[in-house]
């Protein structure tokens, strides 16, 4: 990975300039991609962060390791798992709801967010 230059005192006309600039297009390309696939992820960690939890806070919420709240807030969405999903919300005082849609043949569909 590309190391991160020195910054110029200068003028960014955005967060997505400043890393071009300075990372690169490729950098920033990766970067826009994992946002994508981050939504669950970004929404329990702001959840975290506005019951004024620290990672730690929330391990001994959840009877584990900062480790183990650290792993599941650098995941994609797709390897999390309803369980921990739940724990995480739970502990920091935030409903979770999902929607398990069935197709024609009774098989699951999609799952949604409520």
């Amino acid at each position: 990975m590309k190391t991160l230059k020195k910054l110029k005192f200068r003028s960014y006309s955005s967060l997505d300039e400043l890393i071009k600039r300075n990372l690169g297009s490729r950098w920033l390309k990766r970067m826009n991609q994992r946002l994508k696939h981050t939504e669950v992820v970004d929404q329990l960690v702001l959840a975290r962060l506005r019951a004024g939890l620290s990672q730690t806070d929330l391990a001994a919420r959840m009877k584990c390791t900062q480790s183990r709240i650290s792993k599941i807030e650098d995941s994609l969405d797709a390897q999390l798992n309803l369980k921990d999903i739940y724990e995480y919300a739970g502990a920091v005082g935030v409903e979770c709801k999902f929607r398990l849609d069935l197709n024609s043949r009774g098989q699951a569909g999609k799952v949604t967010r409520v």
